[in-house]
């Protein structure tokens, strides 16, 4: 097997493994929806399994192309230097790559979005709390606010 098929085959890792983190991505934008925060926090620990092994074939990728003498280049670039032979495989490859890359992006800018908004609604509610603890001190000077002392409330004179 030549080094070229070698990198054709990280490649094909590397685009299986992207796929597999898009599907999880989607789990997650449907986890957010669903406002299970429990099942977030384990999603998120899935997610540094794939940023892991994204990150060691990606340095598998660079050895076999400073191997291949095309270190520093892009796999565009490294289309344009293979023999015909090879150019369509890579093509299709980086193409898949592409729109599996494309796609994962979009889904992560939804959940993105999606976690401003609940983050945003969840503070608004914070606000309206502290709002809430702010007038009930201006009812109760005293900052009792578990019970209420007739005898200190001047509403009625003592004399009646």
């Amino acid at each position: 097997m030549s080094k070229l098929d070698n990198l054709y085959d990280v490649l094909k890792e590397q685009l299986d493994l992207y796929k597999e983190f898009l599907d999880v991505e989607q789990e997650k934008y449907n986890i957010i929806l669903a406002d299970d925060i429990k099942r977030l926090d384990e999603i998120v620990t899935e997610e540094q399994v794939f940023f892991l092994k994204s990150r060691g074939l990606d340095q598998k990728r660079e050895r076999l192309l400073k191997e291949l003498e095309f270190g520093g280049k892009t796999l565009k670039e490294v289309i344009e230097l293979v023999d015909e032979s090879n150019k369509d495989r890579f093509r299709k490859m980086h193409n898949e790559i592409f729109n599996v890359l494309q796609n994962f992006k979009e889904k992560n800018n939804q959940c993105q979005d999606l976690v401003q908004i609940r983050l945003y609604r969840a503070q608004t509610m914070i606000n309206k709390l502290d709002e809430s603890a702010v007038n009930r001190n201006l009812y109760f000077k005293d900052k009792n606010t578990d019970e209420i002392d007739v005898n200190k409330m001047k509403f009625m004179s003592k004399k009646i």
